[in-house]
């Protein structure tokens, strides 16, 4: 619970004053207030005074532990080892008075100088100052500072005044500072429960920055183990984040092709609770951060929710969506390098993705522009030509572009005793099951709208029948049976024909009174016909194996336009 706001100075420092003495209160040297260079009469002296002001027991005890060689080292290393009698009074009422006069304390010996700062810091507000989290900072700096041979050195000199054995086992002082170093843990964590959450986080993230260079170096232990402490505490928050991003996710793939704006206001929400994670998570980052590592958990969760915007770029070509968040990512988890280097490459890709997009919407447009055209043939009644991307028209017969299966076209050329009287153009298109066929004399009419029909139907039939090729299927074309490796034509015998198979090496095409032929190089008399103007798709055929024969790395034909 946070505390509660102060009425007064008098207050605070009343306040001050009680947390500081229970810190002190367990100390021997505090409650006889004797000093570490008191000899054993003495500290009998003050213990004899003030067992009739006090609980006997705890006195007695006190006056124990500080005549015993060993019990008295705990005492010892919780008081102000290295400072003399009269400056320790001065601190101890300054850190029990003052307590947020912190900087009065940096020229005391390390252990000296954590001890009051615990003091201070079992009194001061977390909610207070700016100087809150340098202060933590340089706490766990000054802890970590402490070294055993010294504490030892500044405890014998005391030792040898008041007459009490010195320590040579460099081992007690050793586990001694280890117990010290648990109660300066203690009394940071009890620093940061005492304050609102958001105030919490922000001094542990702004102490973490303070000791690590913002990453860049080892932080102290004692801030390392608070983080720890921390971390734990938060871990059913963070959880709770996790869960609500990973439910808001599966939501967003719901509405993806659905509802854009459903789709945008699931994405504003991931992002608040993402950041709100991030801003939990910034002290276990900068930690890992420092030890060279990445932090797992937040590797995770920006796996996660970039994975949502790579499925919403490439299952569903919601590259402004993608792009929000890859972009969101690269701005929240700046400090996690492994995935700042995939987002990096997400944005490129994401920008080619745009790019091709537009491309694509320019090319559909030009092609629908390149297809379109539309005639009215008759010169009373008139009759509707027409092919857009809606389909192909005759009238009231109307084809969508993916229904066409065959399509015909060719002239018919007329002449009166060798005058030429004009030609008559045929067409035919149709699906599996109907067709449109007619005829016009208009020559301009029939090229422009043939043109646009092989435009909008060609290639299409040309992949479909390279695919069936491919699947080991043959097609008929009028006498023409084609295969991928080769063609079934005739071959004339003294009496009739015979079907023979030749491969393609052997074979070449051209065009004769309105047919394609296929014949054999050797011998034109084996060879096979259709007519563009009488069989289906014969100029698809044409197409086909013209195109077959152009690309000299093919070998056979569906090799020429299929991968």
């Amino acid at each position: 619970m946070p505390a509660p706001e102060p009425a007064s100075n008098k207050a605070d420092k009343s306040t001050a004053t009680e947390s500081s003495g229970r810190f002190w209160s367990t100390n021997p040297f505090f409650l006889l207030g004797a000093t570490p260079r008191d000899p054993r009469g003495r500290i009998i002296e003050l213990a004899e005074n003030l067992a009739l002001e006090r609980d006997p027991a705890i006195i007695s005890k006190a006056r124990a532990d500080l005549i015993h060689p060993r019990s008295r080292l705990s005492a010892e290393i919780g008081w102000l080892p290295g400072v003399s009698p009269k400056r320790a009074a001065e601190y101890t009422k300054l850190a029990t008075d003052n307590p947020t006069q912190v900087d009065a304390f940096k020229s005391l010996p390390p252990l000296a100088h954590a001890n009051l700062l615990a003091v201070a810091f079992s009194a001061i507000d977390a909610d207070g100052g700016r100087c809150a989290p340098c202060s933590l900072a340089s706490f766990a700096a000054v802890v970590e500072s402490i070294d055993a041979a010294e504490v030892r050195r500044h405890i014998n000199e005391d030792r040898s005044v008041a007459g009490f054995p010195e320590i040579t086992n460099i081992d007690w002082i050793e586990s001694e500072l280890a117990d010290r170093r648990r109660a300066y843990r203690a009394a940071v964590r009890s620093w940061l429960e005492r304050s609102k959450s958001l105030v919490l986080v922000g001094n542990l993230i702004a102490a973490v920055e303070v000791a690590t260079g913002e990453g860049g170096v080892h932080p102290p232990l004692l801030l390392t183990e608070v983080v720890a402490d921390y971390e734990l505490n938060a871990q059913p928050a963070l959880e709770k984040a996790v869960d609500a991003v990973g439910k808001l996710i599966e939501h967003g793939r719901a509405v993806a092709t659905q509802d854009k704006a459903a789709l945008m206001a699931t994405i504003v929400e991931i992002e608040r609770y993402v950041q709100e994670w991030d801003h939990l998570a910034r002290p276990q980052q900068l930690c890992a951060a420092a030890r060279g590592e990445e932090h797992g958990p937040s590797v995770e969760l920006a796996v996660r929710v970039r994975s949502f915007g790579i499925d919403l770029a490439n299952e569903h070509e919601l590259y402004e969506a993608a792009n929000r968040i890859t972009l969101f990512l690269r701005e929240v988890f700046c400090g996690v390098p492994s995935i700042v280097d995939k987002l990096v490459i997400d944005t490129e890709a994401i920008k080619n993705l745009v790019e091709q997009q537009r491309k694509a919407v320019a090319g559909k447009r030009a092609f629908e522009q390149e297809i379109t055209y539309a005639a009215d043939i008759g010169s009373i009644f008139k009759t509707r030509l027409a092919v857009s991307p809606e389909g192909v028209r005759w009238g009231q017969l109307q084809f969508p572009l993916d229904s066409v299966t065959r399509v015909r076209w060719g002239g018919v050329k007329h002449s009166v005793n060798f005058i030429p009287t004009g030609t008559d153009y045929h067409i035919l298109f149709g699906d599996d099951s109907r067709f449109a066929q007619f005829s016009l004399s208009n020559k301009t009419v029939y090229e422009d709208f043939t043109n646009k029909l092989w435009r909008a139907i060609g290639y299409r039939l040309i992949l479909r029948y390279a695919q069936g090729l491919r699947a080991g299927k043959s097609f008929r074309f009028g006498e023409i049976v084609l295969s991928d490796d080769g063609c079934e034509i005739s071959k004339p015998k003294f009496f009739g024909t015979e079907r023979v198979k030749a491969p393609w090496s052997d074979l070449q095409i051209w065009s004769s009174d309105g047919n394609l032929v296929i014949g054999v190089k050797a011998n034109h008399k084996i060879a096979s016909s259709a007519s563009y103007k009488n069989h289906d798709n014969t100029h698809i055929l044409d197409a086909m194996i013209r195109g077959f024969f152009e690309n000299a790395a093919a070998k056979r034909v569906s090799d020429a336009f299929l991968d």
